[in-house]
């Protein structure tokens, strides 16, 4: 009748453009979403093991996401007729910013049902939230079914716990 954790909300507000040619596609994101009693990770372990969750008072992601296909063939191979396109580059950018307006860690209750208050997470980046995610992809395809692919990744920094601690 009393979780320990309780079901978040959230507004969510985004706003997104695409564009779209035979030899481009792209797609360009904006968001906001206003969490109450986000569901986070604390960065502790219980005695399993296993992560604890928690509720945070109030959080914040917001950020801009963009995508895009560009087929490198097509010009040379305007007019021929084929399923895939065979050569393409591909990529992805986000950048983020996902913090906490209200965190004030809940280490327990006492004897009397009063809440104990452990740190003060207010402002801090939420864990596991890298401020950056950029993925750059150079495809291969056939119409007989054999494919190839390169591809790199940049994920930039995160923090493993709540306290922004290096």
């Amino acid at each position: 009748s009393d979780p320990l954790v309780k079901p978040e909300e959230m507004v969510n507000y985004e706003l997104g453009f695409g564009y779209s040619t035979n030899l481009l596609k792209t797609n360009l994101n904006f968001y906001w979403m206003n969490f109450t009693n986000e569901i986070v990770n604390n960065g502790q372990l219980d005695n399993v093991g296993q992560p604890i969750n928690g509720n945070a008072g109030k959080s914040v992601h917001r950020g801009i996401e963009f995508e895009f296909e560009y087929d490198l063939l097509a010009q040379i191979y305007s007019g021929i007729k084929y399923k895939n396109p065979i050569l393409t580059l591909n990529g992805n950018l986000s950048l983020s910013d996902n913090y906490f307006k209200e965190y004030k860690e809940i280490n327990g209750v006492d004897s009397l049902g009063n809440i104990i208050y452990g740190n003060d997470y207010s402002e801090n980046k939420i864990i596991l939230n890298p401020q950056i995610i950029g993925n750059l992809s150079l495809n291969f395809n056939s119409d007989f079914g054999i494919g190839a692919y390169i591809t790199m990744q940049y994920i930039g920094k995160q923090y493993l716990d709540n306290s922004e601690n290096e």
